[in-house]
């Protein structure tokens, strides 16, 4: 499981890059199942309850959440861990307050630090933020490589014809 531990460099110490990348893209096979078997209970208790109804949303709320509880236990601790490792890859350091701290059970000297909504939602956001600088970075090279290469193409044109003259 994920603790407070930065868990890929510990993967990377022990198992290298290609076994990091072989986790990683089996956590979003995961991810996916996951998905799509808490969506099918929901597509089956759906058919018999009418969402409309508050009382009839609220019970298959009810039933869809205890009958897929450990999926959707699995698929948030999945998510979170993805979003951790991302983040500690970009250099995003998480602070206290996005986390609530679950004490370790009895003789287990480790506990679970969870990221709370809102933590989550601002990790996120400080991700795609990161994410948005590295495009515009990289945008603003390609449009330099661009002109660059037409001011190349440009001059060679003009080289050409002066010495055809």
């Amino acid at each position: 499981m994920w603790y407070d531990a930065p868990y890929y460099t510990i993967v990377l110490a022990e198992q290298g890059w290609s076994m990091f990348w072989k986790e990683k893209r089996d956590s979003r096979k995961r991810m996916k199942v996951l998905r799509a078997e808490i969506s099918r209970v929901e597509g089956f208790y759906s058919k018999q309850y009418d969402r409309k109804n508050e009382d009839d949303a609220f019970e298959m709320y009810r039933l869809v959440r205890d009958e897929t509880f450990e999926e959707g236990r699995e698929l948030t601790l999945l998510e979170e861990r993805s979003i951790r490792i991302q983040a500690k890859q970009m250099g995003i350091d998480l602070l206290p307050e996005w986390t609530e701290r679950e004490e370790p059970a009895k003789g287990f000297g480790v506990g679970y630090s969870y990221l709370t909504e809102s933590g989550k939602a601002r990790l996120q956001e400080q991700i795609n933020q990161k994410l948005r600088e590295r495009w515009e970075w990289r945008v603003k090279i390609a449009v330099l490589i661009a002109t660059a290469i037409t001011g190349l193409i440009g001059a060679l044109t003009g080289l050409i014809a002066i010495a055809r003259k």
